[in-house]
């Protein structure tokens, strides 16, 4: 069923937020990978560049589990949006300095680190079970082409003009969306979790006087009401596997995707492609990460999450393995290993979102998924300087290696746990 006008306008705002996000995550390998070429900065200085954002998205992703079920979903990706806006500003201003840009990007990496929890909430918690993956696919399709604008922007504008620009544009795109933020409401499920119970029904009103809507026909996802928990059983013991098994998940597909992007334009240069062909590369590279939307769109209701995570991972550890002997074999071969892996890891990445956002109940769902995404945000600050310690065996087997020990973690995981949410509306698995 296509989507109703308010659904769509609530999940373009959230999704912009995110497109950004993937922005500024993408353009730094490109960035490092400049200006290490030109001299301007060293493999050392591109590690603690790496290491720092990682942190501060720690930091920030550590933040958001802590405030997102308290202060809202709404103001947690406000403030996510003005750290990012302000920080990205001052960067493309200030004369070059790797400290100071260091510095600044961990004040953008406590902002990129605050979006994904509330924005994952807001867009999980309005669509019904039915079209929840779907619907989430083909949405994250905005999110994910800003790994593609990204790496579109830096073969336009890196050759000719200042790599300034690549700050320039996603600071002042974050302006333009803290400006239209007054028309967002907040999640309706979380206002009626907190007895704002006039307020939930306002926006859910609004729903459903649009006649297009996917929500229109089942209030109830919105609006349902607490999920009962047996007290003889704690919340603590009761959700830890399920929390070990989504930290895993989230740790293989985000800190896959973190390594793998932010030093692809390195690797490229060591394999002794050219600086203007590395761009090319790149750009066809992540172009992998619009695949995966597409096909999450097509069958994302149709097959169980936990099903394609294992499946994806197999795969993804395919790709990853072959990627390096690959590309210096053949150029077009690797470019394809690295559309692939990229396109695999994003997809898990998405599905594993969403699946750790529908294994958890309402009024704690925020704080686990929270708990999990940290968990890769540390591993985010740890993994790039294991793979500096490892770049005696080559800086690409240490990135593609690493993030296949992870993908057969994460198909081992999945395979360990027995619950399946696709079709299934939030907090029935807490009842």
């Amino acid at each position: 069923m296509a989507p109703g006008r308010y659904l769509l306008k609530w999940t373009l705002f959230v999704r912009f937020a995110l497109f950004w996000d993937f922005f500024d995550l993408s353009m730094a390998g490109v960035l490092l990978g400049l200006w290490l070429h030109s001299g301007a900065s060293s493999a050392g200085l591109n590690a603690a560049f790496i290491s720092v954002t990682a942190l501060g998205m720690l930091v920030g992703n550590i933040a958001a589990a802590a405030f997102v079920d308290r202060v809202g979903r709404k103001t947690t990706l406000l403030w996510a949006l003005s750290l990012v806006a302000v920080s990205s500003l001052l960067s493309a201003i200030l004369p070059f300095s790797m400290a100071a840009l260091i510095a600044l990007r961990f004040v953008c990496g406590l902002g990129m680190g605050s979006m994904p929890v509330p924005a994952t909430l807001l867009l999980v918690e309005v669509t019904p079970a039915t079209a929840r993956a779907s619907w989430t696919f083909w949405s994250s399709l905005v999110g994910q082409a800003g790994l593609f604008a990204s790496a579109v922007a830096a073969y336009l504008l890196l050759p000719t003009y200042s790599w300034r620009w690549m700050f320039a544009i996603p600071g002042i795109s974050c302006l333009l969306l803290l400006i239209l933020s007054r028309a967002m409401p907040e999640s309706p499920r979380w206002l009626a979790g907190k007895g704002r119970d006039a307020e939930a029904d306002a926006i859910v009103t609004k729903f459903e006087g649009d006649k297009r809507g996917v929500i229109s026909s089942d209030r109830q996802t919105v609006l349902a009401p607490p999920a009962i928990v047996d007290d003889s059983n704690p919340p603590r013991f009761k959700y830890a596997k399920r929390l070990v098994v989504a930290c895993l998940i989230l740790i293989a597909a985000n800190a896959g995707t973190y390594l793998f992007m932010q030093w692809l334009p390195t690797i490229l240069l060591a394999a002794q492609i050219d600086l203007s062909n590395s761009l090319i590369y790149n750009l066809v590279i992540v172009s992998g990460t619009l695949l995966a939307g597409i096909a999450g769109g097509l069958i994302g209701d149709r097959v169980g999450r936990r099903k394609m995570i294992i499946i994806s991972s197999i795969l993804g550890f395919c790709s990853a393995a072959s990627f390096i002997s690959l590309i210096n074999y053949s150029s077009a071969l690797g470019m394809g290993a690295g559309f692939f892996l990229l396109a695999i890891l994003t997809y898990l990445g998405t599905v594993g979102f969403l699946y750790t956002s529908e294994i958890f109940p309402t009024r704690i769902r925020g704080a686990c998924l929270g708990v999990a995404t940290s968990t890769f945000r540390v591993c985010n600050v740890v993994l790039p300087l294991v793979v500096v310690a490892l770049t005696p065996i080559g800086i690409g087997y240490a990135v593609t290696g690493t993030i296949a020990v992870l993908l057969v973690a994460v198909a081992f995981a999945a395979s360990t746990i027995r619950i399946e949410t696709a079709g299934i509306p939030l907090d029935t698995h807490a009842r």
